[in-house]
């Protein structure tokens, strides 16, 4: 049951951190298309290199340094800093909030480029395409936060879980070797709370304190002297 508890963990990881290099790729992608388009259509405004996008290149590009490092390490060296459950935490906190920043600041953007709900009323065939790519960006910027979030308090809460159990060093243990189902070390306090039993020991006797058994004496008749007889 431990070992599930922690295969478990490193198989959800693997599948959580995956995701979300592939989302960032497809965010990657799908700004530098952005900036790309603005920058041909808009030359010499302040949309030359829309902030959004460029926001999104720039976030995606971290993670994609970040997040294979953790998964190449935890693979091929396990004792590597990044590794570590404190690193983890922080690295992921860290990129769950930039994440979310950059999906904020790309819906606040769409008020000044125009909200549009259906891209379908678009003439242009090049602006119809631009539009798809905005909300599918923001979508994919949402969902790589939602991945992020979700490996960052599941590995805190394990963490904090081990922690409450005793475990030491858990913080700067490795991902890849935590027992997350150990049960810790037994405190002191089980062992003064359990009953001790008193060894009964019998005393023994030294050989001046051993009774001596005492035979029954058999009555000693006295006969009378026979008086000898007279010649």
């Amino acid at each position: 049951m431990v070992q599930d508890i922690s295969s478990a963990f490193r198989t959800i990881r693997m599948v959580l951190l995956g995701t979300t290099m592939v989302f960032s790729v497809i965010v990657l992608t799908l700004g530098a298309a952005i900036t790309v388009w603005t920058s041909g259509r808009i030359k010499g405004s302040s949309l030359h290199y829309p902030p959004y996008a460029v926001l999104a290149v720039a976030i995606a590009a971290l993670t994609l340094v970040t997040v294979p490092l953790m998964l190449f390490f935890s693979i091929i060296r396990a004792r590597a800093v990044v590794n570590m459950n404190a690193v983890e935490i922080v690295c992921t906190s860290v990129l769950w909030i930039l994440w979310l920043a950059t999906g904020s600041f790309t819906i606040m953007n769409f008020g000044r480029i125009g909200r549009i709900s259906d891209c379908a009323v678009l003439v242009v065939p090049s602006i119809v395409a631009n539009c798809h790519e905005r909300k599918g960006m923001v979508a994919f910027e949402f969902l790589t936060w939602a991945l992020l979030t979700t490996y960052n308090i599941l590995l805190l809460t394990v963490v904090i879980r081990q922690q409450a159990r005793g475990t030491p060093g858990i913080w700067t243990s490795y991902v890849t070797e935590t027992d997350f189902g150990a049960r810790g070390p037994p405190s002191s306090d089980a062992f003064a709370s359990q009953p001790q039993l008193e060894q009964k020991v019998s005393p023994t006797l030294a050989p001046q304190d051993t009774p001596m058994l005492q035979l029954p004496r058999k009555p000693v008749l006295l006969h009378p002297m026979r008086p000898e007889p007279q010649l």
